[in-house]
Order: structure tokens, then C-alpha cells, then sequence
């Protein structure tokens, strides 16, 4: 992929490119490479002609858009979590080769090593409570085996992602999860695939136990110089 020299590389600048052009073919391929069942993914955003705008899953223009093409989710099924939801930095809508339903794409995006680790930082104690307890029912779930504490006091962005997609597919939604791991961005953070491969080896037996990752979700590490 080329570098618009024109933009400003930063941590929003590949996701938003990857995902941009030719409709997203190159993160597609990758996908679909590792999921059969999806032929076909159109994404919603982050779209040029909409400024890039990024959404939580219960914004009201995204639940329309998401009802209007064929993915159904409620508002009511969100209720696991506080009002204030994660943003995510990628969602798609995946045509499936074997069923008429259609699978949600949800995209977190890594630019840098230090990004995947944050802590929940809510002071609200309602709020706290309903984090604390989807999380720890999604880590009792998936059967994980790591330091829970690791949950919402070292990888908090990353464990919440996965509460989300187990949280949704307990609703009966088909969900696919990808952590887009930006490779070689030399005008940028120039992270190696070797790097993030340690990364995320060290993060998941810390806090999922025995390097674990849930079925449907995906890491993908991608070269910024790939063009096919």
C-alpha cells in the first residue's frame, strides 16, 4: 500500500486506508483466508465519505444502518454494558457462504506496543459493577485461565473487545473479532510482525492463560508494504 503524503501517518491513518481501499480487499483476503464461512465483508466504517467517523455499537445512526442491512441487533441485547461503549476503530458486515444471516466485523486496531495495555478507568460504581461482572462471566465462559485482575488493571481494551464479541454471541449474533496489528510502518511506530507476535504471547498467558484465543476472534498482523 501506498502513503498518501498529503495525510498525516499516525495511528488511525492505516486502519482507516486498509479499510478504504478497493472496499477493503487486502484486510478481506486476510479474513476471509482464515474463516471460509465468510465470502463477502462491506464495511460501514470508518468510511472517507463520512469523515472516517468511528462507533459505539449502540449509536442510533449505526444500530439503522446495521438493521437496514440485514444485521439485527437490538439495543436491549448492549444492556451487559454501561452506556458509554467502546468505540471501535473498524466494523464490517460479513455475507456468509452457508446462511442468510449476516456476521458483524469488529476491528481494534494497533499501531503501537504500548496500546494494548490500558486500565478501567470508570468512577462510576454502577458502571464498575456491570464492567467488572460481563467481564468476569466472559472469562468464566471461555473457560480462560489467566490473571483476571489482568482484565481490567493491565489489558482492559483488549479484554473488554472480547466481552463484547462473547457477550453478543451469547445473544445469538454471529461475530467475528479482529486485533489489525500495523507491521513495518516505518513513518510511524515501525513495529516488526516478530514484535507483536511477543506481544501478544506475553498478553494472553498473562490474562486469557496459555497463549488461549477465543475461536472467533483473529489477530492479524499486516504489512503496510502489502499489496495483495
Amino acid at each position: 500500500m501506498s502513503i498518501d503524503l498529503n495525510e498525516k501517518v499516525s495511528g488511525k491513518y492505516w486502519v482507516r486506508k486498509i479499510i478504504n481501499d478497493n472496499k477493503g480487499s487486502i484486510l478481506n483476503k486476510r479474513i476471509v483466508n482464515r474463516d471460509t464461512r465468510i465470502e463477502y465483508i462491506e464495511w460501514l466504517s470508518p468510511i472517507e465519505g463520512e469523515n472516517y467517523r468511528e462507533y459505539m455499537l449502540n449509536s442510533p445512526y449505526l444500530l439503522e444502518k446495521l438493521n437496514n442491512n440485514g444485521f439485527p441487533l437490538k439495543k436491549e441485547d448492549l444492556s451487559f454494558w454501561p452506556q458509554r461503549e467502546p468505540v471501535w476503530d473498524g466494523i464490517g458486515l460479513a455475507t456468509m457462504n452457508d446462511s442468510q444471516e449476516k456476521m458483524i466485523v469488529l476491528v481494534e486496531n494497533k499501531s503501537s506496543i504500548k496500546e494494548l495495555r490500558s486500565k478501567l478507568a470508570s468512577t462510576n460504581e454502577n458502571n464498575k459493577r456491570l464492567i467488572l461482572d460481563s467481564m468476569r462471566e466472559t472469562y468464566d465462559e471461555l473457560g480462560a485461565k489467566g490473571d483476571f485482575n489482568k482484565w481490567f488493571d493491565t489489558y482492559y481494551q483488549i479484554a473488554n473487545r472480547f466481552t463484547f464479541m462473547h457477550q453478543l454471541m451469547k445473544k445469538g449474533y454471529k461475530v467475528k473479532l479482529v486485533f489489525l496489528n500495523i507491521v513495518d510502518d516505518h513513518m510511524y511506530k515501525n513495529i516488526s510482525k516478530s514484535q507483536w507476535v511477543e506481544e501478544y504471547c506475553k498478553m494472553l498467558n498473562e490474562f486469557m492463560g496459555d497463549r488461549f484465543v477465543p475461536r472467533d476472534a483473529l489477530i492479524i498482523d499486516l504489512n503496510v508494504h502489502e499489496d495483495k
